[in-house]
């Protein structure tokens, strides 16, 4: 009854310690600097459009302030104002086109 014991315990060990390297291999040091992701930076070109929906301003590589995605594709805006505008009622704004 040990020797069966023993049998059905050898996979487990081995299976624990193998995830216990793979665990060990994947930690980071934490006294490290941590690097911060930065947010997508969005090109006009990747847009729906140049223009804020909102406000009506054009909008330059360098002026995007804020996204947000709707019907599957991407609309730029001046001002995080602008987009929460937008984002509380986009019909409103995408019918003026």
């Amino acid at each position: 009854m040990k020797k069966l014991l023993l049998i059905l315990a050898l996979p487990i060990f081995f299976a624990c310690n193998n995830k216990s390297n793979t665990d060990s291999s994947t930690k980071t040091d934490t006294t490290s600097t941590t690097s911060v992701t930065k947010e997508p930076e969005y090109k006009v070109a990747m847009l729906t459009s140049d223009k804020d929906y909102v406000c009506g301003m054009t909008i330059s590589d360098g002026g995007i302030a804020d996204t947000a995605h709707y019907g599957g594709k991407v609309y730029g805006f001046c001002s995080s104002d602008c987009k929460d505008n937008f984002v509380k009622e986009p019909q409103k704004y995408l019918t003026k086109e």
